[in-house]
């Protein structure tokens, strides 16, 4: 394992274990558009439309056009955007269910980066950075 990896991995535990005991300082430190009711997933993505996003544009989504996939919600600028991601979700949502950088460590939705018109989730800020200096090596090109 490389230094950089322990680090990442070490970073996303600690992150993990202040999450998992409630700390109040590692909640309000979480990014996001808004938190999330009791019970209710975290909105991914900053809040983003995640149509737009992949499009390379980025629109802040409205509360009135959310859509639930896979854990996460997602907010979007239109309804017309709303309803293409509910036809082909697979291609707007987040990729990944763990990083890819730290295999295993759960990702934040809120930490993403775009790859061939895709979006892929981290767990944290140095994981992206590490993403996008070098994406082919955590994702294969697509043809």
């Amino acid at each position: 394992m490389t230094p950089f990896r322990a680090l990442a991995l070490l970073t996303a535990l600690i992150g993990c274990l202040f999450l998992a005991t409630g700390d109040s300082v590692a909640q309000s430190a979480q990014p996001g558009a808004g938190a999330a009711a009791a019970g209710e997933p975290p909105v991914a993505l900053k809040g983003l439309d995640a149509v737009a996003l992949v499009a390379g544009r980025n629109e802040p989504g409205k509360a009135e056009f959310v859509v639930t996939h896979k854990g996460h919600r997602y907010r979007f600028a239109s309804s017309g955007n709303r309803d293409t991601f509910t036809k082909t979700p697979e291609r707007y949502a987040i990729q990944n269910e763990s990083c890819l950088v730290v295999p295993g460590a759960p990702i934040d939705p809120d930490l993403f980066a775009l790859h061939e018109g895709r979006v892929y989730g981290f767990a944290t800020p140095d994981c992206v950075r590490e993403f996008t200096g070098n994406p082919t090596a955590y994702v294969k090109s697509r043809p």
